[in-house]
């Protein structure tokens, strides 16, 4: 026989230990339940990209492309720095009018594949996909 003597907190601590176990098993399922088809991420992304494509974004671009090759032509002897920070100003805005320009031109070839985008502010109609066919809704 041994000479260990049993410690009645330790029955305790294995009852806790096996019903914090249990419940944390039968959790799971529930948080799977609660997930959607969206991620975490995309609706901060969509709200960044309609900022970056609405009318305001489209004239500051074209403002800022204006200036820069306004002060990169007749702004005479420039430091490195300034010219740097000028090409750094000129790029983003070239990348944002060009954005801005193929979604004014109809373009959709950044956009969410038809029928299954959301519905905005100024669109009324949605093409959803049913089985084989579309049909318009009105949102």
């Amino acid at each position: 026989m041994s000479n260990q003597v049993r410690s009645p907190m330790r029955g305790k601590l294995y009852a806790i230990v096996a019903i914090s176990l249990a419940m944390c098993l039968y959790a799971i399922p529930c948080f799977a339940a609660g997930e959607t088809d969206v991620l975490p991420y995309e609706k901060g992304m969509e709200v960044f990209y309609d900022s970056m494509t609405g009318p305001v974004p489209f004239v500051i671009s074209l403002v800022g492309i204006i200036g820069c090759g306004a002060m990169l032509i007749f702004g005479g002897e420039i430091s490195g720095f300034l010219r740097t920070m000028v090409f750094i100003i000129l790029v983003v805005a070239v990348i944002v009018q060009a954005g801005s320009v193929v979604t004014m031109l109809g373009g959709k070839w950044g956009t969410k594949a038809q029928g299954v985008g959301r519905v905005g502010p100024y669109q009324r109609d949605v093409d959803v996909v049913v089985g084989t066919y579309l049909r318009k809704t009105v949102a």
